[in-house]
């Protein structure tokens, strides 16, 4: 599975567990955004990396 890190502008803000991402503290809603597109893109990976070992 490849290896995605969060952006820079949420790095702080950004908790993993149990194949889930968290934005967690303060954040903006500029860093709302950017995690929710993150997210999307964690998942989609975690999906695929699925349907590939099933």
């Amino acid at each position: 599975m490849p290896m995605i890190m969060p952006p820079k502008e949420i790095l702080k803000n950004v908790k993993c567990h149990n194949n889930s991402v968290y934005l967690v503290g303060e954040a903006t809603e500029e860093q709302k955004k950017i995690f929710q597109k993150f997210k999307k893109e964690v998942e989609d990976v975690l999906k695929k990396s699925r349907v590939e070992t099933d």
